[in-house]
């Protein structure tokens, strides 16, 4: 019973551990002097996941078609310049959470040499999502500059300041595009011409889980402060010194008044009403003339 139990137990933990792993297929097409090579990816247990995922890939896939007419015949200046490319893709990192692929457009059309745009994208295998540089890495052009700068940046990648790569000030921008390296790792990168010579290729700052957790807590946003409509008076700790003490003006003392000062309220006479005379108080009247 109790083997039962623990096999039971075991399966349950496989299962759960494998639901989320991705394979990652090839896809071929080709189209005069353009061959494309791009991945196709299978979610175990969650096909809207998968969806997405495919979905974005495709897309990008359409528009490095667009750029270069694929399925189109060539025209004479084409032809004459040898116009010809290639999009390729490389698994740069995949656990149980993401997957990190860079896709790879190479362009020839005429000239020295051709050039290559490499598109980093990281995914999210629980729900398809692109994932941004900001997910992992919360860093300034500054900061960033700093790690390009450093004496552990040209001690790994050989590159010097000056030399190899361009002046910092350049760096104006963090990168949007990056792959994740494991082990906590994550790497931001430039663009050929961006901040180093053609010759020098793509310029990836390699930046250890160590630095990660740094920059993160560094950078961590602040919380905003809550609005309150009601504005609270100030504590005595919070007024300190500066406390102020409200003292009301002395009151003026008042003198009893005496009767002899009391002035007389004036006396208003009531008006005589008058009457008309009768005839008998008119022929007195008359006779005393």
């Amino acid at each position: 019973m109790h083997n039962k139990r623990f096999l039971t137990a075991a399966l349950v933990c496989l299962l759960a551990a494998t639901s989320a792993e991705a394979a990652v297929t090839s896809v071929t097409e080709k189209s005069g002097p353009y061959e494309l090579n791009y991945p196709r990816v299978t979610v175990q247990a969650n096909a809207a996941a998968q969806t997405a995922i495919n979905a974005d890939l495709l897309r990008r896939v359409e528009g490095y078609k667009q750029a270069v007419n694929f399925g189109q015949p060539l025209t004479a200046t084409q032809q004459r310049n040898h116009y010809h490319g290639t999009l390729t893709y490389e698994t740069k990192y995949e656990d149980d959470a993401v997957l990190s692929l860079i896709l790879y457009h190479y362009f020839y059309m005429g000239g020295a040499h051709g050039g290559t745009l490499a598109e980093g994208v990281v995914y999210d295998k629980q729900t398809g999502a692109v994932l941004p540089l900001s997910h992992f890495l919360r860093i300034t052009p500054e900061q960033l500059r700093e790690e390009l700068t450093s004496a552990a940046f040209n001690l790994q990648s050989g590159l010097r300041l000056g030399s190899d790569l361009y002046s910092p000030d350049r760096l104006t921008e963090v990168p949007e595009n990056y792959y994740l390296g494991g082990h906590g790792k994550v790497c931001p990168f430039f663009q050929q011409y961006e901040i180093a010579p053609y010759s020098t290729g793509f310029v990836t700052a390699h930046i250890t889980a160590g630095r990660v957790n740094y920059y993160n807590i560094l950078n961590r946003p602040k919380p905003a402060l809550p609005v309150d409509d009601k504005p609270q008076p100030l504590t005595p700790e919070e007024l300190g010194d500066h406390s102020v003490t409200v003292t009301p003006p002395p009151s003026t003392p008042t003198t009893p008044t005496t009767p002899a000062e009391v002035a007389p309220e004036p006396q208003t006479e009531t008006p005589l009403e008058t009457h008309p005379l009768t005839p008998e108080e008119l022929a007195q009247l008359e006779g005393t003339k």
